[in-house]
């Protein structure tokens, strides 16, 4: 990341790592002693411990006693106020855990019940189409026995006629 970029992920009033400022700096991250004693360059544990230990004990020699312990006790003041903001962040972040647990929980629910409608409605649409099929077949018959009946009724009357032509004629 470019420096005099903050990053996204760095909580509001904290700057990255390569953001340092000065030592009495609110929004500073990183090591305490870094400001007051700079680590080596090569890394190495070690030297950095000893020339930690040197320039402790230089400083308190050279009668700056006083600024170092300010220095220091403004340090310390600094990282506890950074870990009360991330034991909130913490705190913040379990808690919207538990509440996405939750949803997933309602969600996953729900689903379920959503998939067993779904078969029900399955199967009540395969039954509707079997009953809407009947049905139409019943009204099928049902027209052709009218027209049955129409035509015997014209038969009927047919004969009638006949018999009653037959009657007045003999």
């Amino acid at each position: 990341m470019p420096e005099g970029q903050q990053d996204h992920t760095t909580p509001p009033g904290f700057l990255s790592h390569s953001q340092r400022s000065s030592p009495l700096s609110l929004g500073r991250a990183g090591s305490v002693t870094d400001s007051v004693f700079p680590p080596s360059e090569d890394g190495d544990a070690h030297a950095h411990n000893t020339s930690l230990n040197k320039s402790v004990y230089d400083s308190l020699r050279h009668g700056g006693s006083t600024s170092l312990i300010e220095s220091l006790q403004s340090q310390v003041k600094l990282k506890d106020t950074e870990v009360q903001h991330l034991q909130w962040e913490l705190s913040r972040r379990d808690l919207e855990r538990v509440s996405l647990q939750e949803t997933v929980t309602n969600l996953s629910a729900r689903l379920e019940e959503l998939e067993r409608s779904m078969a029900g409605h399955s199967e009540l649409q395969t039954q509707y189409d079997a009953l809407l099929q009947m049905y139409g077949e019943k009204l099928e018959e049902c027209q052709e026995l009218r027209l049955d009946l129409d035509d015997v009724k014209e038969m009927y009357k047919a004969q009638i006629d006949q018999l009653l032509k037959k009657d007045e004629s003999g």
